[in-house]
C-alpha cells in the first residue's frame, strides 16, 4: 500500500541519514539496484518483525560498504520497488522517499512494523469447487486464526449441534450459567457465529472470541460453547 493511501510515519531526512550512516541492525537494510527482486523479503521481514508503527528502512542502490551506485534512474527505481512490494499480501504499507547523502541520493524505503501481520510474498489460496481461487481477505484471516487451538476446536463442529450456555458472574458462588440453547456453528475466525435451533430472533449471532470458553456436553455428547455476558 503506498504512501498517498495512508499519513506517512514521522521519520525525517535528518534520522534517515543518521540510520544510512550505520552498520545493517534490525531497523535497516542496504541493496543494490541488480538486487531489487528481494527487497519485497526485506520489506515483509520489517513489517511482520517489528514493533507496531516502528519503521525499517530499506535504503537502494547502496552497496554493503555503503557506497552510492551512480547512474541510476530513482523514478524507474521507485517505479520497480512499487512494483515488486505489490506481491505482498496482505497489501504492505510502505513509503518512498528520495533523500541526499552528501552530494548523492537514494531512495528509502520505510516499512513500518505492521499491524496486518503476518504478511506473504504472495497471495493465499484456498478451493472452491473444483478451482483453486485467490482466499478473499476474510478467508485469508479465517485461516491465520485457525492457528489458534480454540478456533481449530470450534471449526472442527462447524454446521453441527453445539450446546450454547450464556455465563454471567454471580458474587456470591462465582460465574453461573444463565441460559441454554441449541445451536449449530455457522462459522468461526475473529468471532464465531451460532445459527439458533429452535431460531428465535434473531436467528443467528456473533460473539467475540475472549469472551467464549469451551467445554463438554456430556449428557447430549457434543461441544459446549460457553459466552460470558
Amino acid at each position: 500500500m503506498p504512501s498517498d493511501q495512508i499519513s506517512e510515519p514521522m521519520i525525517s531526512d535528518t534520522e534517515l541519514r543518521a540510520r544510512f550512516r550505520n552498520f545493517e541492525d534490525p531497523f535497516v537494510e542496504r541493496k543494490v539496484a541488480g538486487d531489487i527482486r528481494d527487497c519485497l523479503k526485506t520489506a515483509l521481514a520489517f513489517a511482520n518483525t517489528l514493533p507496531n508503527g516502528m519503521p525499517g528502512v530499506l535504503f537502494i542502490p547502496v552497496r554493503n560498504d555503503g557506497t552510492i551506485q551512480t547512474g541510476v534512474n530513482l523514478d524507474d527505481l521507485q517505479r520497480s520497488i512499487s512494483k515488486r512490494l505489490a506481491d505482498a499480501f496482505p497489501d504492505l504499507l510502505y513509503f518512498q522517499r528520495i533523500v541526499t547523502i552528501t552530494e548523492e541520493q537514494v531512495v528509502a524505503v520505510v516499512v513500518p512494523g505492521s499491524l496486518e501481520r503476518p504478511h506473504f510474498a504472495g497471495h493465499a489460496y484456498v478451493r472452491d469447487g473444483s478451482s483453486s481461487v485467490k482466499a478473499s481477505r476474510q478467508q485469508f484471516d479465517a485461516l491465520v486464526a485457525r492457528r489458534s487451538s480454540l478456533v481449530e476446536e470450534i471449526h472442527r463442529w462447524i454446521r453441527k449441534p453445539v450446546s450454547l450456555l450464556f455465563i454471567r458472574p454471580d458474587g456470591m458462588g462465582g460465574p453461573r450459567v444463565h441460559n441454554t440453547y441449541d445451536a449449530a456453528v455457522a462459522a468461526c475466525n475473529q468471532w464465531v457465529t451460532l445459527e439458533y435451533n429452535p431460531q428465535p430472533a434473531p436467528a443467528m449471532e456473533s460473539f467475540s472470541l475472549h469472551r467464549v470458553q469451551l467445554s463438554y456436553d456430556h449428557k447430549r455428547d457434543r461441544l459446549a460453547i460457553e459466552v460470558q455476558t
